[in-house]
């Protein structure tokens, strides 16, 4: 071999484990990262939404309520897009690397019902049934800062409120 063709085959090799890393990056880890990402930004919205969540019967404001239904659903439609996304995702579920989809769909349904709940402020809807929800979506989601004992403080806080007024 000449010395031109030993240096063109380590440069088409070279070329090559470039180009199979990116299709590899682009197609197997992005998708799994952004929706890692998406369930990140769910439990930020539960924790920071969980007053509202807290509170029964009429909400007094309305604004940040209708902000928070079109937040949630959004978020679910955002999780469901970004796992059907994510090629071979029934096998990866089948074998455990991913979870499977029926948790996904659990937690996109729990976060549909939360955002109803939260919007509709005329709809007597108790405030135990709104943590569940929020507590189903954490667990199917396996979301490890947010558990029951969050939402029990929470609505323990706001029981010390109102018997302070």
């Amino acid at each position: 071999m000449t010395e031109a063709f030993k240096i063109a085959i380590k440069i088409f090799g070279g070329v090559a484990v470039v180009v199979l890393g990116q299709i590899f990056l682009k197609f197997f880890i992005e998708p799994r990262y952004e929706r890692r990402k998406t369930i990140g930004v769910i439990s930020d919205a539960i924790l920071n939404y969980l007053w509202i969540f807290a509170s029964s019967g009429k909400n007094q404001n309305l604004d940040h309520a209708q902000k928070a239904s079109k937040e949630l659903r959004w978020l679910a439609s955002q999780l469901k897009s970004r796992t059907v996304a994510i090629p071979c995702y029934s096998f990866c579920a089948r074998i455990g690397f991913l979870r499977p989809f029926s948790e996904i769909e659990s937690a996109c349904k729990a976060l549909y019902g939360l955002a109803y709940y939260v919007n509709y402020s005329d709809f007597q809807v108790d405030w135990q049934a709104k943590m569940k929800l929020a507590s189903k979506v954490a667990y199917s989601l396996s979301i490890a800062d947010i558990d029951s004992d969050t939402f029990r403080y929470f609505k323990d806080l706001t029981n010390i409120d109102n018997e302070q007024s």
